[in-house]
């Protein structure tokens, strides 16, 4: 079945991809917390605390979610 057709594949794919991510950056001590938020009027839908103050827009350009 094409990803196309199965939606949840593609979202499957997405958030396995966004783990990988998550691990990588605590791997690579960048990342000290993430986790998802509640529901909230900005629909915002998670946050990373970085052990950084400078880069973490290039680490977060490799995010795929």
């Amino acid at each position: 079945m094409a990803q196309e057709a199965n939606p949840l594949l593609a979202v499957s794919e997405v958030f396995l991809g966004h783990m990988a991510n998550v691990r990588r950056l605590v791997a690579e001590g960048k990342l000290l917390i993430a986790g998802p938020l509640g529901e909230n009027v900005n629909r915002y839908r998670g946050i990373f605390i970085f052990d950084v103050a400078s880069e973490p827009r290039n680490w977060v350009g490799s995010e795929p979610a």
